[in-house]
C-alpha cells in the first residue's frame, strides 16, 4: 500500500519483504513500483515489478553477523561488546538492579599453540568459549575481545558475590580438559571481575 501511494505521488519505491511461497516457504520479494506514463506523458497507471532476492539478502545477513561476531567462536566481537556494554550503566538506573563484567584470560594459551599446533589451538578456544557461554544466562553477554581474552557482562545482578559465583562456575567449567585428535589438553582461565557503575562507560569498566 505504501509503494502504491508513494507511486500515485510520482515517485519510485522500492520495498523488500516476506513471502510465503505455495509450499509454505517464506522467501525475500523485492518489489519496485513506479508511475506508467502513456505516449503523450500523461499518468496512466502504476507498473510493478517483483523478483525474489533470497541470495541477496541471506549475504547481507551474513556481512551483518561478520560484522558482530568473531569468526572462530561465534561469539560477539568486540567492537559489538563494547557498544552494547556502553549502554549498560544507563540500564542501571531503570532496572534497578547491578551488573558486572569479567575479563577472562586463558591462562598459557600460547604455550597451547607452540606445544599442539594452531589448528588444536583454534579447537581449544571454540570450547573454552563455549563452555563459558554455556555457564551464563540468556541474557547475558559473551564475547571474544583478544586473541585469548573473553569479556563476560552479567546482567540483574544482586551484588558482588553473584558475579563471583558465576566467575568461580566459569573457572571450574573451562578447567575440564579439551579432548582432542591429540589426546585431551588442559588450561586454565583467569578471571578479573568489575561491578558496573551507573555512568560507566566501557573503557573505564573494563579497565577497572
Amino acid at each position: 500500500t505504501r509503494a502504491m501511494e508513494v507511486s500515485a505521488q510520482g515517485h519510485s519505491q522500492r520495498l523488500r519483504f516476506e513471502v510465503p511461497s505455495a509450499d509454505g516457504h517464506l522467501h525475500w520479494l523485492e518489489v519496485l513500483t513506479r508511475p506508467f506514463f502513456d505516449a503523450r506523458g500523461r499518468r496512466d497507471g502504476t507498473s510493478c515489478t517483483f523478483r525474489v532476492v533470497d541470495a541477496e539478502v541471506a549475504a547481507e545477513h551474513e556481512l551483518e553477523r561478520r560484522a558482530r561476531y568473531d569468526q572462530l567462536t561465534g561469539l560477539l566481537n568486540r567492537n559489538e561488546v563494547l557498544e552494547r556494554l556502553e549502554a549498560v550503566g544507563g540500564d542501571l538506573r531503570r532496572a534497578g538492579t547491578e551488573a558486572a563484567v569479567l575479563f577472562c584470560d586463558v591462562d598459557g594459551f600460547k604455550a597451547v599453540n607452540d606445544t599442539h599446533g594452531h589448528a588444536i589451538g583454534d579447537i581449544v578456544l571454540r570450547t573454552v568459549a563455549s563452555r563459558v557461554r554455556g555457564t551464563v544466562r540468556e541474557g547475558d553477554l559473551v564475547a571474544r575481545i583478544g586473541g585469548d581474552e573473553l569479556l563476560v557482562v552479567l546482567h540483574h545482578l544482586h551484588g558482588v558475590d553473584e558475579a563471583l559465583a558465576v566467575a568461580d562456575q566459569i573457572r571450574r567449567s573451562v578447567a575440564e580438559p579439551v579432548a582432542t585428535a591429540q589426546g585431551p589438553v588442559g588450561v586454565t582461565v583467569s578471571i578479573g571481575v568489575a561491578m558496573v557503575v551507573p555512568g560507566d562507560t566501557a573503557d573505564a569498566v573494563v579497565a577497572r
